[in-house]
């Protein structure tokens, strides 16, 4: 639970439904960055074992610029020029001790350890440094001290791997706004992202009685009607 809180509070800072057709994306000023660091966060400790995977996609990005005056325009389109190529995962694998001391993965461990799986079952091994851009590699260089300052020795211990930005047949690895899935894979564990995240999704509302419900859900989960876009 404390791994969930300190991620949670990183992202403050910088559905197994069925997925509505045609969904309508939310304002990115609308959207709260503490739910989109949950729907961006997969983690699970199991036999003494704690394994997350933290993705950070372009639109994340955009919704911390779109809460913070401290990123212009300007900067937010070289940030996702730099970006743009790849994939990232920030990544974490420690084994916890029977005092609750964790003893971390190496970056290196961990490169041997994560791959990426798309929609259709291709498996995607992190790129190598020297496959990643010189300016990936700087943003990559200054996102670790902001990890490592807000969660100590997790935030130390979160290695960040650039995968690339599409599948093998050319099609979008993971595209937080449409339809799609794939999965991220840490040892013997696996975390399935289902696209599109709900956090970036205006609600729907059932016809019946206009509760409000995720805007990646179709139906109603008490009347089974179809739900209407939220005005």
């Amino acid at each position: 639970m404390w791994l969930r809180t300190s991620l949670v509070a990183f992202a403050v800072l910088a559905s197994t439904s069925a997925f509505a057709e045609g969904p309508r994306l939310a304002d990115l000023k609308d959207v709260d960055v503490s739910v989109f660091a949950q729907e961006l966060m997969r983690q699970s400790a199991e036999d003494r074992e704690v394994k997350i995977s933290l993705w950070l996609p372009g639109t994340y990005w955009r919704v911390s610029a779109a809460k913070s005056s401290g990123l212009t325009e300007d900067g937010m389109r070289r940030v996702e020029e730099a970006l743009s190529p790849y994939l990232l995962l920030a990544v974490a694998s420690g084994e916890v001790g029977p005092f609750g001391g964790v003893s971390w993965a190496s970056e290196g461990r961990m490169r041997e350890t994560v791959t990426v799986i798309d929609a259709k079952g291709a498996v995607i091994a992190p790129l190598s440094p020297d496959g990643v851009s010189a300016d990936a590699q700087n943003l990559r260089g200054m996102l670790r001290p902001i990890f490592t300052g807000m969660l100590g020795p997790l935030g130390e211990n979160l290695h960040l791997l650039f995968f690339p930005a599409e599948s093998p047949d050319g099609a979008p690895l993971g595209d937080a706004t449409r339809e799609g899935s794939f999965a991220v894979r840490i040892g013997e564990s696996r975390f399935d992202y289902r696209l599109p995240l709900s956090v970036l999704l205006k609600p729907r509302r059932c016809p019946i009685d206009d509760e409000a419900f995720s805007g990646a859900w179709k139906f109603c989960p008490f009347h089974g009607q179809e739900l209407k876009p939220a005005d």
